[in-house]
């Protein structure tokens, strides 16, 4: 792995303990809680039935000056390499939520998002949307609005800087 990308995952992996934090803050969302039928009432005791809804949480953490910049979510969608890029894996199937964050300088987190991936592959946003290339000459990235996710039904909930509120879009 090149140096620059093990310093940065290294830097974001400083990060984990907040990002745990807020995944377990927003369970409810990975979650659903159902009344149970007659026969698991009468014959099992059972009143509520509890089913997990899990799956995989793609995490990035940017960098505190970008907090109050851009409030949006930013995927990495073209590669000089030719190497599949994250919009290619997400537009694949992969990936059942993101949890999309800025630091806040200390390992922790400033704001967060947190996005349901299949909401936002239904959504058309991820073919909506033009490349913005680096200066770098060698990545591109899509620039997804934390306005155009909400009103599209992706945001499940938020937190940080903009207040910890939960979307009612599940």
């Amino acid at each position: 792995m090149r140096s620059d990308v093990r310093f940065d995952w290294d830097w974001a992996d400083g990060h984990m303990k907040a990002i745990v934090d807020v995944l377990e803050a927003n369970a409810m969302h990975l979650l659903s809680v159902s009344v149970a039928t007659d026969e698991q009432d009468l014959k099992k005791a059972t009143d509520l039935v509890v089913h997990i809804t899990g799956g995989d949480v793609a995490v990035r953490v940017r960098r505190h000056e970008y907090v109050r910049r851009f409030r949006d979510l930013t995927i990495r969608s073209w590669r000089s390499s030719g190497h599949e890029t994250e919009l290619g894996k997400i537009r694949g199937g992969f990936g059942d939520w993101y949890l999309y964050a800025w630091s806040d300088g200390d390992g922790g987190l400033a704001d967060w998002l947190l996005v349901n991936l299949q909401a936002l592959r239904e959504s058309g946003l991820l073919d909506s949307k033009s490349t913005i290339r680096n200066r770098d000459g060698h990545t591109g990235f899509i620039a997804i609005s934390d306005k155009e996710l909400e009103i599209s039904g992706c945001l499940v909930a938020q937190g940080g800087l903009s207040g910890a509120t939960q979307c009612s879009f599940l």
